[in-house]
Order: C-alpha cells, then structure tokens, then sequence
C-alpha cells in the first residue's frame, strides 16, 4: 500500500505542473502572443505604409512616420528593423536638404548613415551594408558643393568603392551602374584639387563600367548623361596629356550623348553638348588642321546658338529694339548686335562664337569674320554686367578690344581705335574696382596706351 500511496503523491504533483504549464501556454498563446504579433503586425505595416510614401517621393510625410516608430523598435534586439529605419530617414533628411537648410539637412543624413553602418557590416547584412554607403557617397558628394570640397569627395568616393565591394555587374547591375557614374562624377570634381591625371583616368574608367549597363537602348537618359559626363573627362584630360587622343575620345562621347539629347526632346542638353564640341574643335585646331577645326567649332557654336532663336524667336526683335543698359557696348556702333543674349548661357555660347570668328579671321575673309566676332561679342555683354559678372564682363570686353583693333588695320581707324579703347577700359574698370580680372591687366593696360598713342596720331 505504501507504494501506491507515494505514486499517488507523484502523479498529483505531475497533473498539477501540466495544468498550471496547459493553463500558462494558453494565456500566452490567447493573450500575449497575438498582442505581441498584433504589436509587431502593426509595426511593419506601418513601415511599409512609409517606405511606399519614400518611394512616391513624400519624404516628409515617411519622415514623420519613421521618427515615431523608432523609439518602438530596439536596436539590440531587432538590429535589422532598426538599421532600416534609421537608412530611410538618412534618405529623407537627404531629400529635405534639397529644398532647405541644407547643410543642417545633409549633416543629420550623414549621422543616420554612420549609426546604420554599425549594424549593416559588409558580412552580416552585405546589400543593406552597400546600399548605406552608396547613400552616403551621394551625401557627401552634396555636401562637398557647400563646404570643405576635397575632403567631402574624398569620403563621398570611399564610400563609393565600399559600395562596389558589394555591387558587382552580374549581381546587381542598375546598383553597380549608378554607383558606377557616380564614382566617375566624384573622381572628375576631385581632379581640381589634386591628382589631377589619376583622378581624371578613373573617373573615365568609371563611366566606361556604367555604360556597360547602360545602353542607348535600354537605359537612353542614363546613358546620355554618362556619355556626356565621359566626353567632359576626356576632354579635361586632353588639357593634361594626348591632346589629340582624348579630344577625339570627347567628341565621340559627345555625338552617343546627342543620340538621345536632341533639339525636340533636350534643347538644353543639346545646347551644353554642341557647345562642349564647340570647345573640342577650337583647341584641336591648335595642333592639327587649324582652319578645317575652326570651322568645325564655329559650326557647332552656330547649331547652339539656333536653338536659342528657336525657343523664343520673338524676344531676340524686342530686345534688338529697345537697348537697356548704357553700360554696355551697343552704344559704341550705330546699330544694336544682331543676337542679344538673355541668359549666361547663351552668352557663353556667343562668347566663344566670337573668338572662334576672331581665330578664322587669321586664314580667310579676315574684315567679315572680325565684324561677326565683334557683332557677337556686343551680343554677349547685352547678358553681363560688371557688377553680376565680372569675369565675363572684363574678360568679354578685353575680346572685344583687341577685335576692334584687329579691325582698325583693314578699315578707317579712328572709330574702331576708339572703340577699342572703350573696350579696353571698361575691362580695366573691374580691375581698378578691387577685383582682379582673368587675364593679365597689364596686357590690356598696354594695348589701352598703344591705341592711345596711335589715335593721338590720327586726330
């Protein structure tokens, strides 16, 4: 008996722990676990719920959701929750920098970032770890265009190459692509302050493994604007080493680029393309075939030019009928310029129209092509004023001097010398005014004092 008696004991016991262990699961199991998974189901949708309005390009609206479900979400025990969080709102600060406070915006981006990082390693979560340095590289390289430039581009391109650690071609081409062009973009702006060559080699190269994704086809837009950042670094490397070479290498990025940027569809980049080639040709002419790259230059020029005339025709008869400013140069000569230039760009364009035309006037119908270049140059200075635009102003002025007098030895001297001093002097009026012009101011000093001397011989 005594036996059964300590059995009995053991068998209550055990009925006991499996009814409070049945009666604990089915708390937990009605009770806390659906709060628990209704908590967290409620957590997630509202991340999407911000992550769809990110996408949509609402990054306030996703801000304000991300800033509340943060504290909700421990770093410890959900680190992956929390590095996403924590990356989108890098995003939207980013995206707020665009249109305020923008240093203030871009530094907290940065903030994100660093934090996100110390989860995302590049061995535990790789794509989450390439996709916050790739981030971060377009952060940098923003906030470099407001302070401290090379050490901003300097960390935008290291966080860059961490990015490509991850991203390969085959694995993740459109990432690999853009992060890609943006390593180019980064290396081409570094070039100014240092490595100039070496940069400039592979920002080329760089561009050169976007486009292996980026196709005329498949990508036109991406693909135009790579070939014309490609031909910009060929061009700026021809100013270092094979002139010739990389000049032909700009010129054949620059005409893939105008597959797809074209009058109808991109009159702007069109516009910026014609007259990079423009460039092109003027400074080949300088080692091959001067007259035919002339000509070449001024034809691309012109091709900008038109397209300017095309989208507002009738401003150009206005503009030529009522002269505004005494300051500039239409008062010199009779008649206003043909071309009046409305804008900066426009006036660049007609700028180096000009000089081209001055160039030409060493090989053929020198008389024409000096009027032309003069006519232009006049067009130019309708856009600039010595207090907005000094450089140009001075810059253009100077030109304009020395075509005048250029001018004065095939037609009656006194006007155009004359005119040539005015020129001259509205140069130097910069310079006396305490800032120092672009080209050497004893040069246009001494052209102002020999004209001076000469139109004394004349009166």
């Amino acid at each position: 008996m005594r036996f059964y008696r300590i059995n009995f004991w053991l068998l209550g016991i055990i009925l006991l722990l499996t009814v409070s262990l049945a009666t604990l699961f089915l708390y937990f199991y009605f009770y806390v676990y659906p709060e628990k998974t209704s908590s967290q189901t409620i957590l997630l949708t509202s991340i999407k719920s911000a992550d769809k309005l990110l996408e949509k390009n609402m990054a306030e609206d996703a801000l304000g959701i991300y800033d509340d479900l943060l504290p909700l979400v421990s770093r410890e025990r959900e680190p992956a929750l929390y590095g996403h969080i924590r990356n989108n709102q890098g995003i939207c600060y980013h995206k707020r920098a665009e249109s305020k406070d923008r240093k203030k915006n871009l530094t907290i981006a940065l903030q994100a970032y660093n934090e996100v990082l110390k989860i995302y390693t590049q061995k535990g979560y790789p794509a989450n770890y390439a996709i916050t340095q790739a981030n971060m590289g377009v952060a940098y390289q923003a906030l470099s265009g407001i302070q401290d430039r090379e050490l901003y581009l300097s960390k935008a391109l290291q966080a860059y190459s961490e990015a490509l650690k991850v991203y390969t071609i085959e694995s993740n081409p459109e990432e690999y692509a853009r992060t890609s062009n943006n390593f180019g973009t980064a290396n081409f702006e570094l070039a100014e302050f240092r490595n100039n060559r070496q940069n400039l080699l592979r920002s080329i190269d760089a561009y050169g493994e976007a486009l292996r994704v980026y196709t005329v086809e498949s990508h036109p837009d991406k693909y135009a604007l790579t070939e014309r950042n490609l031909g910009a670094a060929y061009q700026s490397l021809s100013q270092i080493e094979d002139l010739e070479k990389n000049l032909a290498g700009a010129s054949r990025a620059y005409n893939e680029a105008l597959k797809v940027y074209t009058i109808e569809s991109h009159p702007e980049e069109y516009i910026a393309i014609k007259n990079s080639l423009g460039a092109s040709f003027y400074t080949l002419g300088k080692v091959s075939d001067y007259e035919k790259n002339l000509s070449k230059s001024i034809n691309a020029y012109t091709e900008a030019l038109d397209v300017y005339a095309m989208i507002a025709p009738a401003d150009d008869e206005k503009e030529r009928n009522n002269p505004k400013d005494v300051e500039k140069t239409n008062n010199d000569e009779p008649e206003p310029p043909t071309v009046v230039a409305r804008s900066i760009d426009q006036a660049m364009v007609m700028s180096n129209l000009a000089t081209a035309y001055y160039s030409l006037a060493h090989f053929s119908d020198k008389e024409k092509n000096l009027v032309t270049a003069i006519d232009m140059y006049r067009g130019a200075l309708e856009a600039y004023t010595s207090a907005e635009h000094p450089a140009e102003y001075s810059m253009v002025h100077n030109h304009l001097g020395t075509t005048y007098q250029a001018l004065a030895e095939i037609r009656p001297m006194r006007g155009n010398l004359t005119r040539a001093v005015k020129a001259y002097d509205r140069a130097l009026k910069v310079f006396r005014s305490g800032w120092h012009p672009p080209f050497d101011n004893k040069v246009a000093s001494l052209s102002a004092t020999t004209i001076y001397k000469v139109e004394s011989q004349h009166q």
